[in-house]
């Protein structure tokens, strides 16, 4: 089992000049804001630490504490994982992971994100909701690693996995995700699903070469179909050419040229009108996002009038959005250039050609005598045009070829892929069982027990129970990806599971559940502002001061290594100041 398991958390305020450190047990951690009395106090740091514990690991949350910017929050989080012992430095997106090995940087989260998938040997891919129609697959950004493993307490408990922002880019991410995690898919799915895709891509640029044969093609016989059929044994002709020049031949050869020339011009003129037109259509839809947009600068949120997606109302959303528009704008005037300048080359050529056919008429005085009224012109023509259009044919039929050899190859990975489906359907009936099993252990009356749930889909209830079915399906899932010896682990982290004023039965039935129905060396760290005399084996840090989480004291004794820290970033460029 690939497991991951937190030592310690320190977050920094390098503006105060405050830090907070705190240990974790191997098993249960709780984090509580009640006091000897039994009285709860507010706002004394739980959520920010809470919070911290899957930002430092580079995730984005979907709600940050009000204090967050002002505080300019730093991290450093110490793990061990597969027996080796690491800290990971977080500063802004900049990252420094360090081992008894080695020191790695990373200057970007995208940069993360790929090391994360040797790292964690963790082979997830997803495409973008915004490519459906030419998906691609991409890496998932660490939010995706951590999404079973943690219930916000602002976000997590009004649905299932609602804690990150990031994973909501992806296309059916929850089902895509909780299908890797629980065993329904692997790494080994995910290889044939890339392969898949590489091989849909080169389809893709074959049909494209495809067009451009094709189009060689109707342009010969637009241009000389009067002569490609002549059929005339170039060799009958030799007694007539005793008299014609090197000049002759010369002018013949570079009159062929510029044929070849005008061919690969037309050619290339249609390649660019087609994607004058693709970036039109694009940008016409952006347009209308934009009107769209406009008319509701007010809203928190925006959907596509276009697609349906939805998307966050940001300025820096708004502002990447009139860059995509401008880039379109700046791409159709450089197609229009393109266009232009070709058009000239064309004309320029076919004035090339009609140079050399005026200045070929006093030689071809020598050639006066025709066969069957046909002129060796014609004949120099029609074999140079028809070995192109032969080679053009030659290279369809091995393009068609090819296509159809990566057809043979889509196949064979669809039946590797489909041949996951029974398994899957037995984790399916598994998970039903174990969702089940904490249904009844928390005693949740709006979920029916006989109603088949399915991996990967959003649950619905309501009043107090919908905290508790988000709990019994984070555990049932924490419990599948336990049984998946492929999977990695990592701390189940739930801020504030009381939720909803629970009644004292309810209550109860929470902490037993967490606390005596998870697996033994399941590591949890819980937020709550009352134990209720609950009694369990592991630590209770109480934060029992309002806005008092961070210390003087705490950051005395991380401060040489958060300036050590900073000197490594500093190397790289980047500001610390």
């Amino acid at each position: 089992m690939k497991k991951v398991v937190l030592k310690s958390l320190t977050i920094i305020s390098p503006p105060m000049k405050k830090a907070k450190t705190v240990d974790f047990d191997e098993n249960i951690t709780i984090i509580t804001s009640e006091d000897d009395e039994g009285k709860s106090i507010n706002h004394t740091g739980k959520s920010l630490l809470m919070k911290s514990i899957y930002y430092a690991f580079g995730a984005k949350l979907a709600k940050y504490t009000k204090n967050w910017k002002i505080l300019d929050i730093v991290t450093l989080v110490r793990f061990t994982y597969n027996d080796n012992e690491y800290s990971l430095f977080r500063y802004g997106d900049s990252f420094i992971l360090g081992s008894n090995k080695d020191v790695k940087v990373f200057l970007s989260v995208h940069e993360l994100k790929e090391f994360y998938k040797t790292f964690f040997d963790f082979r997830l891919e997803l495409t973008l909701s915004q490519e459906k129609d030419n998906p691609k697959l991409h890496a998932p950004y660490p939010s995706a690693y951590f999404l079973p493993f943690y219930i916000d307490q602002d976000m997590g408990w009004s649905g299932n996995w609602k804690s990150f922002s990031e994973v909501s880019m992806y296309d059916k991410y929850l089902l895509n995700i909780m299908k890797y995690y629980t065993g329904m898919t692997d790494n080994e799915y995910y290889i044939q699903l890339l392969n898949q895709n590489k091989s849909r891509q080169k389809i893709f640029m074959y049909e494209q070469e495809l067009k451009k044969c094709h189009a060689t093609i109707e342009q010969g016989k637009k241009y000389f179909g009067n002569i490609l059929d002549i059929n005339v044994d170039i060799s009958e002709f030799e007694k007539e050419l005793r008299n014609l020049t090197t000049e002759l031949n010369t002018i013949q050869k570079e009159k062929n040229n510029l044929k070849q020339k005008l061919l690969k011009l037309e050619n290339k003129k249609i390649e660019i009108t087609e994607r004058k037109n693709n970036i039109s259509s694009i940008l016409s839809d952006m347009e209308k996002d934009k009107k769209y947009a406009d008319k509701h600068l007010t809203d928190d949120k925006i959907i596509c009038p276009v697609c349906g997606t939805i998307h966050k109302n940001s300025i820096s959303n708004r502002y990447a959005f009139e860059m995509d528009i401008v880039m379109c704008i700046e791409e159709l005037k450089s197609c229009n250039k393109t266009i232009v300048k070709i058009n000239n080359q064309i004309i320029e050529t076919k004035q090339q050609i009609d140079e050399f056919v005026t200045s070929e008429k006093p030689l071809q005085q020598l050639l006066s005598s025709k066969r069957n009224d046909i002129e060796l012109r014609d004949v120099l023509i029609s074999n140079g045009v028809n070995a192109l259009l032969v080679k053009a044919r030659e290279d369809t039929l091995a393009i068609n070829e090819e296509i159809e050899k990566l057809n043979k190859i889509l196949d064979d990975i669809q039946t590797k892929l489909d041949s996951y489906k029974e398994y899957a359907e037995m984790i399916t009936r598994e998970f039903n069982t174990r969702i089940n099993i904490y249904i009844n252990s928390l005693s949740i009356t709006d979920v029916t027990l006989a109603e088949e749930k399915k991996i990967g889909y959003s649950i619905k209830a309501d009043g107090s129970d919908l905290p508790k079915v988000v709990l019994a399906y984070t555990l049932a899932y924490y419990d599948l990806i336990r049984k998946n010896n492929d999977a990695i682990i990592f701390p189940l982290v739930i801020d504030t599971m009381l939720q909803q004023e629970q009644s004292t039965e309810s209550i109860k039935s929470i902490f037993d559940t967490l606390l005596n129905k998870t697996p033994k060396d399941s590591q949890i760290i819980m937020a709550t502002t009352n134990t209720h005399n609950i009694e369990f084996s592991g630590k209770k840090h109480k934060f029992l001061i309002k806005r008092g989480l961070l210390n003087e004291k705490d950051y005395g004794l991380i401060e040489n290594a958060f300036i050590k820290n900073l000197s490594i970033l500093s190397e790289y460029g980047i500001d610390t100041v």
